[in-house]
């Protein structure tokens, strides 16, 4: 199954003025991405999983003024799920 995992935290190191710019958000190349610090992710059910890399890892992050960061990647994963049968 594939799915797109997303998150959203405030990183006050990472906010900064945008009077001058006029821009919402800054859009992080997948180069800049991985010197970014990411929160750890934990999937109970996961059993394996795949990020996906095309021609780049398909991973967005965006940072806003106050420090916002938003994050999205696509994996694809096999996940156990408990049935209760009767």
């Amino acid at each position: 199954m594939s799915v797109f995992i997303r998150q959203r935290w405030i990183d006050s190191r990472l906010a900064y003025n945008n009077t001058n710019l006029g821009i919402k958000s800054l859009e992080l190349d997948t180069r800049v991405i991985k010197d970014i610090w990411v929160p750890d992710l934990f999937v109970v059910n996961e059993k394996k999983a795949t990020f996906h890399d095309i021609t780049v890892p398909n991973k967005l992050m965006h940072i806003y003024p106050d420090g916002l960061v938003v994050y999205s990647m696509r994996v694809t994963g096999r996940y156990s799920c408990r049935m209760l049968l009767p």
